[in-house]
């Protein structure tokens, strides 16, 4: 195996643990938790997707908001539903052009967003305090490189 590979390798398996240390503390936090919004343990990925998706804009067609997630627009649609009916997005038709939804977050599903975001940045931090500010920047830059690439060659697709 190249060196390359075996780089890859490594980062494969960290990132694999990071997603599943997440997941664990995310589970373990939520376990105790009575809200009348559904907790972060209960949001997908893909759902969390449609709802930054939505803080971003709210004017989008399903067949946007599918392509922005990598699902068909059957699945969009179905993301869409749930957490409509679970009180996280608010749904109308666009009386101008029938193709686009008016999408919103709820009033709690928006504190709900921020209180996650702030307890996931928790978690973040105390994960990445091994690294010093230099060594922090430059896996921020890394990282950055590697989305951006991966948003370019999705757009491109």
């Amino acid at each position: 195996m190249t060196v390359r590979k075996e780089n890859i390798e490594t980062i494969m398996q960290s990132l694999w643990t990071i997603k599943h240390n997440l997941a664990y503390q995310a589970a373990k936090k939520q376990s105790g938790r009575d809200s009348k919004v559904s907790s972060a343990g209960s949001i997908t990925h893909s759902q969390w997707a449609v709802l930054a998706a939505v803080k971003a804009g709210s004017k989008l067609s399903i067949k946007e908001l599918a392509g922005t997630l990598g699902v068909s627009a059957s699945a969009a649609t179905q993301m869409v539903e749930g957490l409509v009916q679970s009180g996280y997005l608010t749904r109308k038709a666009d009386t101008k052009d029938r193709r686009f939804l008016k999408l919103g977050l709820t009033a709690g599903c928006g504190r709900e967003m921020n209180r996650m975001k702030k307890a996931m940045l928790g978690r973040f931090e105390s994960m990445f305090k091994i690294l010093n500010d230099r060594e922090l920047a430059g896996y921020a830059k890394l990282n950055r490189k590697v989305s951006e690439h991966i948003l370019n060659k999705k757009n491109k697709s």
